[in-house]
């Protein structure tokens, strides 16, 4: 069992090991906590694009970054709309995990 903190990247290497095994993609919410099973690369990314385009219709964000998180969701990037989650898991109530098992993946 370990604990792995992920330095922010963008490139392919980091999103294919990070996302390259099955596991359980969490957020954790101010009201809820989500709970993904991810059985590859491509599910982990759908849902953090489904997760993204709700948060967007729910204006969660700021006009700040508004047109960022509107144009990943327009072009329906889901490698992009992971990553741009993954930014922003030092937010308060925006906290993304990864568990594989008894292993986990804190996205902090």
């Amino acid at each position: 069992m370990g604990l792995y903190v992920i330095m922010k990247s963008k490139t392919p290497r980091y999103i294919d090991r990070i996302l390259g095994k099955p596991g359980v993609l969490i957020f954790k919410e101010k009201h809820s906590t989500r709970y993904f099973l991810c059985d590859s690369k491509e599910d982990f990314c759908l849902a953090a694009m489904k997760i993204l385009r709700e948060r967007s219709e729910g204006g969660w964000y700021d006009s700040d970054v508004d047109d960022e998180v509107q144009s990943i969701v327009a072009s329906n990037d889901t490698e992009d709309a992971f990553l741009f989650l993954r930014t922003r898991t030092t937010y308060e109530y925006e906290n993304m995990i990864i568990e594989y098992g008894e292993e986990y993946e804190n996205l902090a």
